[in-house]
This record gives structure tokens, C-alpha cells and sequence, in this order.
């Protein structure tokens, strides 16, 4: 396909997979929720995904058995022995199938007479039997992503709703809520198509002189997956489809070894989108934007919470526009390469220009990362003759920075609207309380308290008196 050069950094693809996978780092994050709303501990679920046991999602038949119970792979002999009485003991059944039951049986569990210790200690697995069972008994067990979708798809949201508010289970109401609310299906957390990042974003150059090719550690994450995906599609399920020439366990290695792989891929990809040296900083956070100033933050007590102390260099070069249009409206200059002149030779009438510019017009101060709504806050400038920002104290909190070398950015609203929203609605004296718990965030704290402390106290007379006696006091 021909196309301009930005699409390579927008562009996502996606790998179609061979077995549906589960999205490990949503179900980490969700791991306590979904063992609450399945009634499976986490550590089972985890279990399921990775084929290490089996889970139950129709019994069938059988009343040995029930839905959601997990099976381990080494099965105890009382319970297959029992489903197997069970197939023996129903009316209907074929003496096919009957035979083939007291074989099986019998293999578990040799009589007296043919009794061999070797045999009696052999492992017992659940796929020797799984097949047998759940043809003949309409038995249904599962596992790896495709069971644990399967569980997921049977959680009815609405119902599990009201037994929590039954139960008056808060965490439970608050997560099922919010599932309904965006609504958001869990099985979504299995998935079989992965995305891809734009290739802008993951480049791969040949070196100079040599026949080796340099690529970013995500490539190869995700050209070990479509292998492994691939083998996995052309390799078994391709000829199991056609007869199953492969066993169960086999085809179970290679699934776990696509979740794996998987997992490898998705970290990664998480690690490469997030902290300082990720993609989204490196690439779409922190650019550098017209009338927009940084520098390093200093404390001046003497401010009120909605002022800021702003450098006079970084004033000038950020009102420069408004500062040009007082001085031709004034007829101070004529043509607009003058009125540069001015400013250029900082001529006495700029500075008393640049006071009546700022007087009414607030700027936005924002401390990264932006976390919460109070790390952007407007304050109004007072001119000062260095070259740092300076901020009330008790400012600092709210945009969870300090003065040991913090640095924030300046941002210049340009029209009457964005103004008129900062005084209305962004002025830090209009912010003083914390939006999660409506708590005073504009308090002092720490050294703020002990210093008012020390300098209300009482002093003490340095002189000491000394008296002989009662009397002489």
C-alpha cells in the first residue's frame, strides 16, 4: 500500500492467534474480583489458564461431580472408579460401552487376583479417562483460556449485583457497577487477536557493512509469538482436525507455550508504553508548546495562594503578542517591526505595558505527571526580577512537588473564554480542597506547624533568679 509517511505512527496492526489467550495483566489486576464472583480461588483460576487442572462446567450425569469443581490432573481413584460405576450401572447402556468401562476400571483398580503393585502405583490422568467420560455421561470439563472464557460467560452481572447488595458487599457492588456501567463483558479478557503497535514506533534498521538487522526487543517478542502461533495452528490442531494423530497433552504444551509467550509480549509491551523512557512520553507527552514556559519552583511566603511569582525574562517572551498590540493601540509604534524594536532595547514603556497586561490575565501552572485534576491549577503573576518560578508554600501539596529542585510548566490562556474559565473554575484559591475526599488540601504540615509553634511559644526568662528561702520570693 502507498501512503504518506505519518501512517507508519499511527497505524496499529494485530496478530490473529491459532487458541484463544488470556490477558494475564488484566486478570492479575482482577485476580480477588473474578475468585469472588466465580467462587474459585485465584490460584485455581491461574491453574486453568496455564492447563495445570481441569474445571467442571456441566456434570452431566453424574452426582459425583459438580459444576465449578476443578479436577488436578492426578485424579484420586475413588472418584474415576465411582463415575465409572456409574456408566456401568445406568440402563440403556451398550455392552460396548460396558466392557470398555470395567477395562478402564479395572486398570485403576486390578481385582485380588490379578492384582500387580506396579500397575496399582502408576499415575492416574485425567485425559486417559476425560474423553470416555464425557461422551458417555454428557459430562463437560475443560481447560485453559477456552474454560476460563466459558466461566466468564456464565456470570449473569445483574444477579451477582443484588446478592452483593444483599450481602452489603461494597467492593463487590462498586467493580460489578463499574462493569455495567461502561459496559464491559468479562470474557473480553480472553482474547485470540493481540494488537500491534505502529511500525514508526518499533523500527527495525539494517547496520552499515554488516548483514545483521537491529530491532527493538518488542519485534522479537512478537515474531516469537507468530512462530509459536503458527506451529501450533499447521503443525496439530491442523492434522488433529483431520485425525487426531496427537494427544490431548501434547497440543495442551504447545497452548501453554502461546499463553506464555503471550505474557512475554504483553509486559513487554506494557514496559514499553509506560515510565519515563516509554513511548507515550517519548512521543506524545511533554512537547514543547507555543506560549508555554519551565523553570525551577521557589518558595515566597509572602504570596497569596493564587498568585505566582513569574520571571520578567519568561513574562516578556510569553505576552510578547498582547504586549505588541498595547503598543501600536497606544501609538507608541507604528508598524509591528517597531513595537520588536522596543521590546528587543527593553525600553521603560514595555515594562509599564507589560504591568497593565498582566494584571487580569491568569496563567495555567502544571506540575507532571498530571495524576489529578489539581495538576493544573491558574494563578495570577506578580513580576520578579529572577529567573525561578515562585509559589506559596502551601500550594506545593495539591501538585505533590517540593522545592528541592521541582520544575513546573507555564501555560498562557490566549482568548477572553479560556480566561474567564480560569478565574471561574482554575484559580488555586478556588481549589483548596482535595477532590477525592473533600479534605483541606491548603494546610500547613510538617516544619510549617513546628515553626509556628516555635515562634508562638511562650519565651522563657534566660536570666535564672535564685532565692535562700520561701520567704524571699
Amino acid at each position: 500500500m502507498v501512503t504518506e509517511k505519518n501512517v507508519q505512527r499511527w497505524r496499529s496492526g494485530h496478530i490473529t492467534l491459532a487458541s484463544p489467550v488470556t490477558n494475564i495483566l488484566f486478570f492479575k489486576t482482577l485476580a480477588s474480583q473474578l475468585s469472588k464472583l466465580l467462587e474459585i480461588p485465584a490460584k485455581k483460576l491461574e491453574d486453568i489458564i496455564y492447563f495445570q487442572a481441569y474445571v467442571v462446567l456441566d456434570s452431566g450425569l453424574s452426582k459425583f461431580l459438580k459444576k465449578k469443581d476443578i479436577l488436578e490432573k492426578r485424579v484420586d481413584y475413588q472418584l474415576i472408579s465411582n463415575i465409572l460405576d456409574e456408566i456401568i450401572e445406568s440402563k440403556g447402556v451398550k455392552g460396548d460401552v460396558v466392557s470398555e468401562a470395567k477395562k478402564l476400571r479395572e486398570k485403576i483398580n486390578p481385582s485380588e487376583k490379578n492384582q500387580d503393585e506396579s500397575i496399582r502405583t502408576q499415575p492416574v490422568f485425567l485425559e486417559d479417562y476425560l474423553e470416555f467420560v464425557s461422551r458417555h455421561q454428557k459430562i463437560k470439563i475443560s481447560t485453559g483460556s477456552e474454560a476460563f472464557q466459558a466461566l466468564l460467560r456464565e456470570i449473569d452481572l445483574e444477579k451477582e449485583l443484588e446478592y452483593a447488595r444483599g450481602k452489603k458487599q461494597k467492593q463487590k457492588i462498586q467493580f460489578i457497577q463499574a462493569l455495567l456501567r461502561n459496559n464491559i463483558q468479562l470474557e473480553w479478557m480472553v482474547t485470540q487477536k493481540l494488537l500491534i503497535i505502529p511500525c514508526g514506533l518499533r523500527p527495525a534498521t539494517k547496520l552499515k557493512g554488516e548483514n545483521t538487522i537491529s530491532t527493538t526487543q518488542h519485534n522479537n517478542f512478537a515474531r516469537k509469538l507468530i512462530l509459536i502461533s503458527e506451529r501450533l495452528a499447521e503443525n496439530y490442531l491442523h492434522h488433529n482436525k483431520e485425525a487426531k494423530i496427537f494427544p490431548e497433552e501434547i497440543i495442551h504444551n504447545e497452548k501453554i507455550r502461546l499463553q506464555k509467550a503471550t505474557d512475554q509480549f504483553l509486559e513487554n509491551l506494557l514496559q514499553s508504553l509506560s515510565g519515563k523512557e516509554g513511548i507515550l512520553r517519548r512521543y506524545s507527552l511533554g512537547k514543547r508548546v507555543d506560549y508555554s514556559a519551565r523553570s525551577v519552583i521557589v518558595p515566597n511566603p509572602h504570596l497569596l495562594l493564587g498568585q505566582i511569582g513569574l520571571p520578567l525574562k519568561i513574562a516578556l517572551v510569553l505576552y510578547k503578542p498582547f504586549l505588541l498590540q498595547k503598543i501600536l493601540k497606544k501609538k507608541i509604534a507604528f508598524t509591528i517591526k517597531e513595537a520588536e524594536q522596543l521590546l528587543l532595547k527593553n525600553d521603560p514603556v514595555v515594562f509599564a505595558l507589560l504591568n497593565e497586561v498582566v494584571i487580569n490575565h491568569p496563567l495555567l501552572i502544571n506540575r507532571a505527571p498530571s495524576l489529578h485534576r489539581l495538576s493544573i491549577q491558574g494563578f495570577y503573576p506578580q513580576l520578579t526580577p529572577g529567573k525561578s518560578l515562585e509559589l506559596h508554600p502551601l500550594v506545593t501539596t495539591a501538585f505533590n512537588a517540593d522545592f528541592d529542585g521541582d520544575q513546573m510548566a507555564v501555560h498562557l490562556p490566549l482568548t477572553p473564554q479560556t480566561c474567564e474559565e480560569v478565574r471561574e473554575r482554575i484559580l488555586a484559591d478556588k481549589n483548596i480542597s482535595d477532590p477525592k475526599n473533600g479534605y483541606l488540601i491548603d494546610i500547613p504540615s510538617k516544619d510549617m506547624i513546628l515553626g509556628i509553634y516555635y515562634l508562638t511559644g511562650e519565651k522563657k526568662n534566660s536570666h535564672l533568679l535564685f532565692y535562700d528561702s520561701w520567704g524571699s520570693i
